[in-house]
């Protein structure tokens, strides 16, 4: 075999140094790129995965409605079974799968196309679908926009952070809109009952109907403790609370009905 230095002990011939610089000298190939690489086919893959885990629930649905079969339950089960034998996992791991396919196929396609593109990891969809089925259905739609942003543009820690931060934002948001409103829509009604007697309802804030149960109830409990009472808790608040709204006091009706004066605690 000739070595290096024969093979270039000629020069080419003049005529040849066009083919010589015509050829193409291969690119070397980096390998944080053949990481990237898999990583990309890997988010594609499991989206792939996820639809036709999906699509397997519902077939085993389908199947077993055209067959007269209801017990959801149950078929649900076997498809649990039957994908945690061919998978080689347990029935628990694949239950695991089954709810991430169903909450990223059908309440959170947006996060699926994107795993599908690979703009997102399986880490960051699996953790994006868990955080927003913990809140509740209505800030769905607000967060989910923002969550998919979040988890294609940050780390898996940080994206975990700031979507905890924004669910949190939102949620407060959300709560302290809806309060004020349902504030503008409190009110008091009277209800009539039989034997001349009628319910009075108060539609109210919260911490206000408390503290007004609590000082009844205070009040009630104070009067139950004396030696000659024979009321019942309920008919001691029901007094208390007439005495109050009526007079403003508890010394309008004779003392073996009467409550407290004024607030006292």
């Amino acid at each position: 075999m000739s070595s290096n230095a024969e093979f270039f002990e000629d020069s080419p011939p003049d005529d040849a140094h066009g083919d010589w610089d015509d050829l193409a000298v291969p690119a070397v190939v980096d390998s944080v790129d053949l990481v990237v690489e898999a990583e990309t086919m890997m988010s594609v893959f499991a989206a792939q995965r996820l639809e036709r885990v999906e699509f397997m629930r519902r077939d085993a649905l389908r199947d077993a409605a055209r067959h007269g079969y209801q017990l959801t339950e149950v078929i649900e089960r076997s498809v649990r079974l039957e994908l945690a034998a061919a998978l080689g996992m347990t029935e628990s791991a694949a239950g695991q799968l089954l709810a991430q396919a169903d909450a990223l196929v059908n309440r959170y396609p947006a996060a699926l196309a994107s795993l599908g593109g690979a703009r997102m990891t399986q880490r960051h969809a699996v953790h994006l679908a868990q955080a927003l089925d913990a809140v509740e259905p209505e800030f769905h739609e607000k967060l989910l926009e923002p969550a998919v942003a979040l988890a294609e543009s940050e780390p898996f820690g940080t994206f975990r952070r700031k979507l905890r931060n924004l669910v949190e934002s939102v949620r407060s948001i959300t709560i302290t809109e809806r309060h004020e409103r349902a504030v503008d829509a409190r009110r008091v009604v009277f209800e009539p009952a039989e034997d001349g007697m009628a319910w009075l309802h108060a539609f109210i804030p919260a911490v206000e109907a408390r503290a007004i149960h609590n000082r009844m109830n205070a009040q009630a409990k104070v009067l139950a403790a004396q030696p000659e009472e024979t009321r019942t808790l309920d008919q001691l608040r029901a007094d208390v609370f007439g005495d109050i709204l009526i007079d403003g006091v508890t010394d309008a009706l004779p003392p073996a009905r009467r409550a407290f004066g004024p607030p006292w605690w």
